[in-house]
């Protein structure tokens, strides 16, 4: 199982859902050495340790052999992750590429047992469409840019819509990984959901920086009381934030170059710090209303020094509060929470910077009111960029064109 080479920027997920679903001609296949290639089963795919797929059955000269296909990019991938030295190789009867640049010399490829596997390349076979389109993914832009003609706006929409709902899911796993489980539900909570808004104060470069200082303030600023006012408590958390002698929030460091002023670290942990009072100091069941009220009490009880600015506060509830709502629901089996974090979700509008939109329109397609949300950045992020093609609707819609 490998990543792909090194001159090639995303994973192998593409080049594997081809070989899996036979998006290529499985006509005249032959070898680099010329052998005839028929698939009878491209085998299993492999989630752990290993060649990609498993049990294959090929027939290569009339000979059908039983084993494991392997995946690369380029054959060059085999040797960078080191094949040859694990047992586990012994088994490929195929050794699959989409293209070969001869960028190893013939026969520097082996298993572990000293032979060399039979190389198939499968640019060749791959139907046009499609070959443009994995090829485009190698380089800036939308991979399905100069395909415009067989994509319709529909397919966009469907895709955008597909990626606003993971991008929900998304920010429920990431937050999860903030959730101390040792601690009661009410306490748990309101921890990894203070974590999730202090780790988006942090953005763009100091994230790292402001978990630690979560995880600071939360061990050391002792239980927050009536008579800490949010002022006296802030003044103590932003000692602990910048000269408390933390030695290891001194070495992780805190960025300011080049900032504008609204996002330099002093402003965004006195903000911080605030919201970790108020969240603190509202009452648990403020946060079982399926209204949803309770992210405005919170804003109402900020002073106006350290509240959020408009931008950001609808980044915070939108992408924090309501998935960490939607994950209290969960907790406590209340299907009206999770309807109405969701829902305010689904019908998110707006918000989504220029540089997000660019791409999109600059390949043909028309941002609206159905793709005008966080969803998009989501699909630009880890659809697009990542290269994960086979898994977006356009991409779907292009290549039966």
């Amino acid at each position: 199982m490998s990543s792909g080479a090194n001159s090639y920027p995303y994973d192998e997920s593409l080049l594997q859902w081809i070989w899996q679903n036979l998006e290529f001609s499985t006509q005249n296949l032959r070898t680099q050495c010329g052998k005839s290639v028929t698939i009878i089963y491209q085998g299993k795919r492999n989630s752990g340790e290993g060649p990609d797929f498993s049990g294959a059955s090929i027939v290569m000269d009339s000979l059908e052999y039983h084993g494991d296909v392997e995946l690369h990019i380029r054959p060059g991938g085999w040797v960078e992750h080191k094949h040859e030295n694990s047992v586990l190789y012994n088994r490929v009867v195929l050794h699959v590429v989409f293209e070969d640049k001869q960028e190893v010399r013939s026969g520097a490829v082996k298993r572990p047992d000293g032979t060399s596997p039979p190389l198939l390349v499968l640019k060749p076979y791959v139907q046009k469409t499609l070959q443009h389109l994995f090829e485009k993914s190698q380089v800036r832009g939308l991979p399905c840019s100069g395909h415009i003609q067989f994509i319709n706006q529909s397919a966009f929409e469907k895709q955008v819509e597909k990626a606003h709902k993971s991008y929900f899911e998304y920010k429920i796993a990431e937050l999860l990984k903030h959730y101390p489980a040792q601690l009661p539900i009410p306490d748990a909570w309101r921890y990894l959901f203070t974590a999730g808004l202090f780790e988006t104060l942090g953005i763009p470069r100091n994230r790292k920086a402001m978990l630690h200082f979560h995880r600071e303030l939360a061990t050391n600023a002792g239980d927050i009381t009536e008579q800490d006012s949010i002022q006296r408590f802030v003044e103590k958390a932003q000692y602990i934030a910048f000269s408390g002698g933390d030695e290891d929030l001194e070495k992780i460091g805190w960025e300011s170059t080049g900032m504008r002023p609204a996002s330099r670290p002093a402003k965004r942990a006195g903000q911080a710090a605030a919201l970790f009072y108020t969240v603190n100091q509202l009452p648990f069941k403020q946060y079982l209303d399926p209204e949803l009220s309770s992210w405005n009490k919170i804003m109402e009880m900020l002073p106006a020094e350290h509240k959020p600015g408009g931008q950001m506060e609808k980044i915070l509830r939108q992408t924090i509060f309501l998935p960490a709502e939607y994950l209290l629901g969960d907790l406590l089996h209340s299907a009206r929470i999770k309807s109405a974090a969701y829902s305010e979700w689904r019908s998110i509008c707006g918000g989504v910077p220029p540089e997000v939109q660019k791409p999109f329109s600059s390949s043909g397609f028309e941002i609206n009111q159905k793709t005008k949300k966080p969803g998009l950045a989501h699909q630009l992020k880890r659809y697009c960029r990542a290269g994960k093609c086979h898994q977006c609707e356009v991409f779907k819609k292009a290549i039966c064109s």
